[in-house]
């Protein structure tokens, strides 16, 4: 099966006491296939093979814990191809304008104007998301408030108040029906040193972590409750590391196929992003 490379998040927090970096690998990640075109009922296409706009805009809203309210970046894809991009210069806000073309997967914007100077970004003249589902997109370039691997939401729109958007409430994680892997999106890792979930049809887990110094395992039961996931910790393969004590670990679902991170371990800490890699 043909791969594309992509992948999703900002910075990672470090815990002290993680032990030393030597098996940290570098940023290569490999990732599954995009999810098929978006459907009608969210982002509605013309035919993909034109690259035609969407057909009603679409607003998607960043999911950057960093950012809060109206300080939150966003970008809104209108139905003549053009798109308006709000970012957070962390001393106000500014806009990128221009035009897209979006193949099923990918929308490439090119940038023609610049609200902005002085601040990184300023000179940038295209980037691209990748749309992992209808109601998910990553961003694949820096700007400034904006990093690769951001995780952008589509937006709720309010029936009054058009320009009132908040993300759109979290998805349940749904049946596990075959074993689903999702993995650790962190730019820290590459694979074979990626933190991985297991989850299995008869309710066991095993998440796999980056100790810095190799790999541990976490094994137990876990639960479901809607958007939540609940990993009930059972048995630790290492000592001597952060996390050695988690017996605990919570997830919470922004789709079935992106996962965030509520607990602190050794490599992987709160507010990652783990994706559904379909291939495993």
């Amino acid at each position: 099966m043909k791969k594309y490379l992509y992948s999703i998040l900002a910075a990672l927090l470090l815990l002290s006491g993680c032990g030393s970096n030597s098996a940290a690998a570098d940023n290569i990640e490999s990732a599954p296939e995009p999810a098929p075109t978006p459907t009608a009922e969210t982002v509605p296409l013309e035919e993909a093979e034109t690259s035609a706009p969407v057909t009603v805009s679409a607003t998607y809203i960043s999911a950057n814990e960093n950012f809060s309210g109206d300080y939150r970046p966003s970008i809104t894809f209108n139905k003549d191809g053009t798109f308006v991009m709000t970012e957070n210069l962390y001393e106000g806000m500014g806009e990128y304008k221009g035009t897209y073309a979006f193949d099923g997967s990918y929308y490439e914007c090119s940038v023609t104007e610049v609200s902005f100077s002085g601040f990184a970004g300023d000179d940038v003249k295209k980037f691209t998301f990748l749309q992992f589902n209808p109601n998910t997109l990553w961003l694949l370039d820096n700007l400034c408030g904006s990093r690769e691997k951001d995780v952008f939401m589509i937006a709720d729109e309010t029936e009054n108040e058009k320009e009132e958007y908040t993300i759109k409430p979290a998805q349940e994680v749904g049946e596990i029906t075959k074993a689903r892997m999702y993995e650790n999106s962190s730019n820290m890792f590459s694979e074979p040193y990626l933190p991985s979930l297991l989850l299995n049809p008869d309710g066991t887990f095993v998440l796999t972590e980056n100790l810095f110094a190799g790999m541990g395992h976490y094994s137990g039961t876990y639960t479901i409750d809607d958007y939540v996931l609940d990993l009930h910790v059972d048995s630790i393969d290492f000592s001597g590391f952060a996390g050695d004590d988690v017996k605990e670990i919570r997830f919470e679902a922004l789709s079935q196929d992106v996962l965030q991170l509520m607990t602190d371990l050794c490599g992987s800490v709160k507010f990652d992003y783990w994706y559904w890699n379909i291939d495993q």
